[in-house]
């Protein structure tokens, strides 16, 4: 039998694999969310529950592609660099020596009459300000919400085996805060994913995936986990998720959910396009 322990390039272990439709509804059993009349028939038989279900706190991550590691846009730019750069000795002094850079280019700084960021802004929000932004930094995008990270998952068409929901868990938090929640208001986009951050290297992060805790009887507890979900099963999960009011229009509330909206018409076209070739094979 084939071992999905490990599947990808990271050491994040894997708790799950889903390839069914069946097996997706057992699997959001425990992450369940309202329905309504929109919902459709299949997934009305799991009970209802909440985000804020569970005493603890989870954070998510989905990523469309298996091979896809946790590393932040910064890490993956220094990749490029080789052996230039080592990662896992001088990331932090990097980080120091970039971000005293930005703020050289980004405090007190008057951009159409206003100023763009304070002077005493904290580091991490100014990493935070700068990422909605599309810069390059050191933070990695978690939500508190499982469904935000399916969408994310299976909000691309791409064609690959399976997409994947990390699951990040609060228990990993010994003595040193590593969960960061923005002070600074960034915009709406922040709040509808229920975003956090992350400042760790992949290293680090894959350094957590091994501190589980094993409580006998075959549980264990998992700090950092990963499951597989089957790439055929997008459609399912898409339907799923906008009959609880989750699409493009709600993670992005502004003008890039109507853009990703319109995206969304040239696969409804190429479904239309291929049902009137059925049509005419027919006759």
């Amino acid at each position: 039998m084939e071992d999905f322990k490990f599947i990808g390039k990271d050491k994040v272990p894997i708790v799950a694999k889903i390839n069914t439709l069946d097996e997706f509804k057992r699997f959001v059993f425990s992450y369940s969310y309202k329905f309504d009349e929109e919902t459709p028939d299949e997934f009305k038989q799991i009970p209802l529950a909440s985000d804020s279900s569970t005493n603890y706190a989870r954070y998510y991550r989905g990523h469309s592609h298996v091979d896809y590691r946790l590393q932040s846009t910064l890490e993956r730019y220094l990749e490029k660099f080789g052996k230039q750069i080592d990662i896992e000795k001088d990331y932090e002094r990097l980080q120091e020596k970039y971000l005293e850079h930005c703020k050289r280019i980004l405090l007190n700084q008057s951009i159409d009459g206003y100023i763009l960021l304070p002077s005493n802004l904290k580091d991490d929000d100014i990493w935070a300000f700068a990422q909605h932004y599309q810069l390059k930094t050191p933070l990695l995008d978690w939500t508190k919400s499982f469904f935000v990270a399916l969408y994310f998952a299976f909000e691309s068409q791409e064609e690959n085996q399976y997409r994947v929901i990390y699951e990040l868990n609060e228990f990993f938090n010994v003595g040193k805060k590593l969960i960061i929640e923005p002070e600074i208001k960034i915009g709406n986009r922040i709040n509808a994913q229920k975003g956090v951050f992350t400042k760790l290297s992949s290293i680090e992060l894959e350094d957590i995936a091994t501190m589980n805790t094993n409580f006998g009887d075959g549980y264990v507890f998992h700090r950092l986990s990963k499951t597989l979900i089957s790439s055929k099963l997008r459609k399912d999960v898409l339907a799923y998720l906008a009959s609880i009011n989750i699409d493009a229009s709600t993670i992005y509330p502004d003008l890039l959910g109507k853009i990703k909206l319109c995206e969304i018409g040239i696969d409804n076209a190429i479904a239309a396009i291929n049902l009137e070739y059925e049509d005419k094979e027919e006759y």
